[in-house]
């Protein structure tokens, strides 16, 4: 897992240039949804496109624990293994209330539902997802 890019495909790459790994799951009025397959592992990650551009990739969400970043986190780490490993992060929630770890790369997604201070959230808390996109 990159900074923009997982197994060669980069945040505003061509979903066309990367059909042969993608499989079409769902498809809306805005964006594209595609499961990241190799002959190794069935399900690696989901590739959604731009809300601007049906055929340009906006987000990677790594949800398999095979994959790592460059400072050792995967699916499955934990919330401890983040605060020991990123220096400088924000805890934030999504309007559905699913807590994450933003650090100036990815968003890591947990496996946590209340809004809480980083300091009550249990160190076994577990990464389920890490996305790579352009947003902060």
């Amino acid at each position: 897992i990159r900074k923009k890019s997982f197994l060669g495909i980069t945040i505003n790459d061509s979903i066309n240039k990367h059909e042969l790994l993608l499989t079409k799951n769902s498809s809306s009025i805005n964006i594209d949804n595609y499961t990241l397959s190799t002959v190794q592992y069935d399900s690696l990650a989901q590739i959604i496109t731009s809300p601007d551009n049906k055929f340009i990739i906006s987000d990677i969400i790594v949800t398999s624990s095979e994959a790592f970043t460059e400072l050792g986190l995967k699916v499955g780490s934990t919330f401890k293994d983040i605060k020991d490993n990123i220096r400088y992060y924000e805890i934030k929630q999504t309007d559905n209330g699913t807590t994450y770890v933003q650090d100036s790369i990815f968003k890591y997604m947990l496996n946590y539902n209340k809004k809480t201070a980083n300091s009550s959230i249990p160190d076994t808390i577990k990464i389920k997802q890490i996305i790579i996109n352009n947003k902060k």
